[in-house]
């Protein structure tokens, strides 16, 4: 495991054992930002933004209709334009590694 990747999960593990009242921000990982998503015209863009468009394990499709996520970890689409009522806002997935 790489030096970055103890890190997080020390950071991580130490949090888990706080009481709620100490807990602070998962480490940010807003770094990434899918080209795709990124290269769409604002209006195509998803809104509210789900935490898929900043994980590196997600994959994002783009048709002239249709604009879909699949997420490498779950095995699932997790976000389609035809129905993007239910953002994913929060997901473990984005703290591990992208390799």
């Amino acid at each position: 495991m790489a030096n970055d990747e103890h890190e997080n999960l020390d950071t991580v593990l130490d949090r888990l054992e706080r009481p709620d009242d100490q807990a602070t921000e998962l480490p940010d990982r807003a770094e990434y930002g899918s080209p795709t998503v990124a290269g769409l015209e604002p209006g195509r863009r998803p809104k509210p933004s789900p935490i898929c468009a900043a994980c590196p394990h997600s994959l994002w499709f783009a048709s002239a209709e249709h604009l879909r996520c699949f997420c490498r970890l779950m095995h699932v689409v997790t976000w389609n334009s035809e129905e993007p009522n239910s953002p994913i806002a929060a997901c473990d997935g984005i703290l591990l590694s992208g390799e």
